[in-house]
């Protein structure tokens, strides 16, 4: 069985509101729907989808037209978190990955709170914001509680262009200690490309060093 990824949220408005955000508005006709949050390359605000299972302020079940992640679904459920009708309770579920975006370790993870983030800003204020930027190093990621491990080097990727190997931990990317894959995101947004950046790792009870452009 395939892994799936869920989060469990609460909205501070009524369900009826929460229910209308769910789709971005679209022009009256138009066929599909696009779901906020969720990432598209077609440079548009969330992605596009077909609606597969819907039952108004209960459930909203799609599939992902577009890339990043075509084909997979996502199944939104509401209900009240209380008796008393308030805030809405929100449970959003995305499966259907392939097994080698899966293979990115806790990179996959990682983009996937970004994005719940944003669709749960979304669903409380109605707005849109552009997507997070994926930074790629060229190696699958493990977060860890001394930082982040590598596996699975991509030839030519920046790892390897550093000759860092498997098992290894990042330790520094432009002098900035890195704990976590979102603080790396935050730093290679920020490199230059044109510039070699200074980064740091440890192997074997070894502080290992190399200078590389990011791009």
């Amino acid at each position: 069985m395939s892994k799936a990824f869920e989060s469990v949220f609460d909205v501070e408005r009524p369900l009826h509101a929460v229910w209308e955000a769910c789709r971005l508005p679209t022009d009256d006709g138009a066929p599909g729907c696009r779901i906020p949050g969720f990432p598209s390359l077609d440079g548009q605000p969330g992605c596009a989808a077909t609606v597969i299972d819907s039952a108004p302020q209960q459930l909203l079940r799609v599939r992902k037209d577009d890339e990043p992640c075509a084909g997979t679904e996502i199944a939104i459920h509401l209900s009240p978190a209380t008796a008393g009708g308030w805030p809405t309770r929100v449970s959003v579920r995305q499966s259907g990955f392939a097994s080698w975006l899966l293979a990115a370790g806790d990179v996959v993870e990682a983009h996937w709170r970004h994005i719940v983030a944003d669709f749960h800003l979304y669903l409380a204020h109605e707005v849109t914001v552009p997507g997070t930027v994926w930074g790629d190093i060229g190696a699958a990621l493990r977060q860890t509680p001394i930082g982040l491990e590598l596996a699975d080097l991509t030839d030519r990727g920046l790892a390897a262009r550093c000759d860092m190997q498997p098992g290894d931990v990042l330790l520094t990317m432009a002098g900035i200690r890195i704990h976590t894959i979102e603080q790396l995101w935050t730093v290679l947004a920020l490199a230059d490309s044109r510039r070699e950046t200074a980064i740091a790792w440890v192997r074997d009870g070894r502080r290992m060093t190399a200078n590389v452009a990011p791009g």
